[in-house]
This record gives C-alpha cells, structure tokens and sequence, in this order.
C-alpha cells in the first residue's frame, strides 16, 4: 500500500470512499452522499488513488458513486462556511485530483451511476472511458446559472471530451443537461447500460483495452501527457485567484 498524501486524507478516506481489488482491476466506491468536493474529500480521494497504485496486479481503475449521484462537483456549502485560505486549499486539491486521474497510469473507466454535475462532470470528463446509466441521472455543467466562471484548466479539460463545436457550446455557455443516450449520441460517454451492469460493463471495456497485455505504467502516463497536452499556464495555483475563490467561498449550492 502507498503512503498517504497526508494524514487527514487517510483519515478521512474511510468516510468517503471504499476501494476493493477485484483481480486485474480497482473498483473506487465514492458513497458520501452526494459525494461532493471539499479540502477533506479531495486529500481522501488522492489517498485512495494511492492505494490504488500500491497495487501492482491492478491493470484497470473503475470509479463510481452510490445511489443516485454520481458527483455533484464542489461543496459550495463548506466553502461558503469556510476561510479563504481553505477554500484555496480545495480547489487546488480539486485541480489535483482531476490532473492525476487524467494521467493516471492505467486505464480508467467512470461508472457514472447517477447525476454528474459541474465538478461531477469534470470529474467523469477526466477518464479515458465513461459509461452511463441510461435511464436516470444527468450530466451538467450548469456554472452559467450559478454565475461561476470555470478555471482555464477545466475549460480544456471539458473542451477534451466536448468534440462537437455544438455539444460544447449547449454545455459550457448554455448548461444544458443531457441524459444518459444523450451523452451517447454526442459521444460524450462511450455505452450507456442499466446502473446494475454499470461495473460489468466497465470491466469489459478495460479488458478489450488491455487485452493480454500488462501495460507499463511510465508509458501510459507519458503517453497520456504527449496525448493531452495539458498548457501548463492553465495550471497556475488557485491561490493565485483570490477573487473567484472569495466567490465560490461565498455561494451556496442549487443543486
């Protein structure tokens, strides 16, 4: 098992996550209800993401969430209670978290069993891979309606997976929600299936991406660097945003 990335991550991660090993493959359970993201959440999250990689027979990472949100993006609410400085310290553990799942050194699969929205859906833009429950449960970025600007970085993360000039424009500017086939057919997600299938479904797209092959992890993450090509001025420190930071510190969520 990997060293925690800090002792409060480790605390914390109990709360908030369960990850299990099933073979070649980590399954991430995110169950905290509507597993939102504060300074708490996001260091558990990079401990788990650690755990993960303490293990050298795991191949493949699936993440989920529990009941009917997959994520709901950032705790407006913990921020809205919080100091500046915490807040500064969440997004720029937020950033973070979406940076090492984007390169993270083996495939990865989002099981998106409910609504992911804002942060949520940032979240799932971050896998290689996205399956959707196709029967219930949104995908949104509704930062419009909640008069948030979203951080350069998220913009080209969101722009990775938005390939469609017109999908773009509906969920970026205008927030729009698509359902699960919806996503399918902007190519947003990759399947969608029943939430029970969800895992199942997960697993056997990592296993045809694999194949029989133990994939060297350097080369997937330098891979996946040459790939994105992530602009490294979008990743200024957050701290560095006092003034959109005091906002979100000052907003409650609508969701």
């Amino acid at each position: 098992m990997a060293s925690a990335t800090s002792t409060s991550g480790q605390l914390y991660a109990s709360k908030c996550y369960n990850v299990s090993f099933d073979k070649e493959f980590a399954i991430l359970n995110m169950n905290y209800g509507e597993n939102r993201f504060n300074s708490y959440s996001c260091k558990a999250l990079k401990h788990c993401l650690e755990v993960v990689l303490g293990n050298p027979d795991t191949k493949a990472l699936i993440v989920t969430g529990n009941g009917k949100f997959f994520s709901n993006g950032l705790d407006l609410k913990w921020m809205s209670e919080s100091t500046l400085e915490d807040v500064n310290d969440c997004v720029e553990n937020y950033r973070d978290v979406l940076l090492q799942i984007l390169l993270f050194p083996m495939p990865t699969v989002a099981a998106i069993n409910g609504h992911a929205f804002a942060g949520g859906a940032l979240l799932a833009f971050a896998f290689d891979y996205r399956v959707m429950r196709k029967d219930r449960g949104w995908l949104c970025l509704p930062e419009i309606d909640l008069k948030l600007q979203f951080s350069p970085f998220m913009i080209q993360l969101a722009k990775l997976r938005l390939k469609s000039n017109k999908v773009a424009r509906d969920a970026i500017l205008f927030g729009k929600r698509f359902t699960g086939p919806q996503c399918l057919e902007a190519d947003i997600v990759d399947e969608v299936d029943e939430v029970n299938n969800l895992i199942l479904t997960s697993k056997s797209i990592a296993k045809k991406c694999i194949g029989g092959r133990k994939l060297d992890r350097d080369m997937v993450r330098t891979m996946k660097e040459d790939l994105y090509n992530i602009d490294q001025n979008t990743l200024v420190s957050p701290s560095n945003n006092k003034e959109k930071n005091d906002k979100l510190r000052k907003k409650h969520s609508k969701l």
